[in-house]
């Protein structure tokens, strides 16, 4: 059974079965109220009649006769006595012969069936004229009452079975709305399972209900899925291209040291030296892109209360030794605590201060601060800058703002995007600002210091 035949079916099945107790119960109701209205009635009657009685005794006025005149159209007047025989019995109507002699100590109505037919019965204890007590009672026949059941019985069936019919319409036309829309998204997915294509679905003219928060969560999906598979494949095609060089050096000198390395010792060295140059490049660009794919998952940080100062010194002084250039710390805090992965850090300011190395021979200043009582570092140097409609592409993987020149320097595309990641797991701001030929700063924004550890 599709989910279509289950939203029609349970509606329309659960609406009747609302109806059928709606209807009962208001059936019911309306029964007892009307039944306990005529027995209500006919017991004031009867101690109408019971009152008429005493006073016909004292004016010696026939008992039978004064009963005559208060005989109801439809009814019987009779006095049953202890041993439920009918002293007096008044009536018009022969069917009532038949009706059940009762004795009723004390005063009583209530409406009864007999024979397919309701009657209101009435009775009161009265003294009779031979000084024993009897049960006086009045009996009507409720013809307009059971008309009138039977009337709210014909009107509540068909109201019932007009409301099913139009559920049945309106159940086929709310399982409609609801599975159209997550046949479309069916109908999508198997398009892009068949087509390998990322699709989404339209949501025009449709109310914001689940269903289109449901369409619109899809289609958000879709799209970073496209974004993140077309992310895949640019960077699939940028390392095979990256490698694509270094591999078809290393085998154009191995191939020259097959024909030539035993004749031309000279040829051999150069090719040694060029294989080796070219492994070198493609351990750095495979440990980038080692280090960026476990990035890609939830970077594991051992979060700690740092002194970004003494951090920025100790890689200072560690690239110093290795570069031998000139660096300087400036600042006129002693100490800046941040909460933050002190190795991730160092790891930061390294690409930063590689950076500036590779691309300026002056010496390179790191600033330390705070803005709006914020930690930040900023990292300056005075060469060669970069253009402006580069500045906004610096963070994306392998871009180079001047290819030949990336090439010369090793450079691989990949340092500023491990660095941006490293920023954004630890909420940290990062930006460049640069002008051609007069230099570069980077400014590594804390979002949040700490307190002294």
């Amino acid at each position: 059974m599709n989910l279509k035949t289950k939203i029609h079916l349970y509606t329309s099945l659960s609406l009747f079965i609302l109806l059928i107790l709606i209807h009962t119960a208001v059936y019911l109701i309306f029964s007892s109220a009307l039944t306990s209205k005529d027995a209500s009635r006919l017991a004031e009657e009867t101690a109408n009649i019971a009152e008429a009685l005493h006073t016909a005794e004292s004016e010696g006025v026939a008992l039978e006769d004064m009963l005559q005149a208060y005989l109801p159209a439809n009814g019987m007047v009779r006095v049953v006595d202890k041993d439920k025989k009918a002293v007096i019995t008044v009536t018009k109507d022969k069917a009532y012969k038949d009706f059940p002699k009762v004795f009723h100590s004390g005063q009583t109505e209530k409406v009864t069936k007999q024979n397919g037919m309701l009657y209101a019965v009435a009775a009161v204890p009265v003294i009779w004229t031979d000084g024993e007590v009897v049960s006086l009672q009045l009996i009507e026949r409720e013809e307009h009452t059971k008309e009138s059941l039977l009337l709210l019985r014909i009107i509540l069936i068909t109201a019932s079975a007009a409301v099913c019919i139009a559920s049945y319409f309106a159940g086929s036309l709310l399982a409609r709305r609801i599975v159209n829309p997550i046949r479309r998204l069916m109908k999508t997915m198997k398009d892009i399972q068949r087509e390998k294509t990322f699709k989404t679905i339209s949501l025009e003219g449709q109310s914001h209900d689940e269903l289109y928060q449901m369409g619109l969560t899809f289609n958000q999906m879709a799209e970073m899925l496209k974004e993140h598979y077309e992310k895949q494949q640019q960077f699939v095609q940028d390392a095979s291209h990256e490698l694509k060089t270094p591999i078809t050096v290393i085998e154009s000198y191995s191939s020259l040291i097959k024909r030539w390395g035993a004749q031309k010792p000279e040829v051999l060295e150069e090719s040694v030296e060029a294989i080796h140059s070219e492994a070198i490049k493609m351990k750095k660009l495979t440990d980038q892109l080692l280090t960026l794919a476990k990035y890609q998952k939830d970077m594991k940080l051992e979060v700690k209360t740092i002194d970004i100062i003494d951090l920025a010194r100790s890689v200072i002084q560690t690239l110093q030794s290795v570069y031998g250039r000139d660096m300087k710390l400036e600042t006129e805090w002693e100490s800046l605590y941040v909460t933050a992965d002190e190795e991730r850090m160092k790891q930061l300011l390294t690409i930063l201060l590689d950076n500036a190395i590779k691309y300026s021979s002056e010496p390179i200043k790191v600033l330390a601060g705070k803005n709006q009582g914020l930690p930040f570092l900023i990292v300056r140097d005075h060469g060669i800058g970069i253009q402006k409609q580069h500045i906004e592409h610096l963070f994306e993987r392998f871009y180079r703002a001047d290819e030949a020149r990336n090439r010369k320097t090793g450079g691989t595309g990949l340092g500023l995007s491990i660095a941006k990641q490293i920023a954004d797991e630890h909420g940290i701001e990062l930006t460049i600002d640069s002008k051609v030929n007069e230099g570069t700063n980077v400014t590594v924004q804390f979002k949040r210091g700490a307190d002294l550890p």
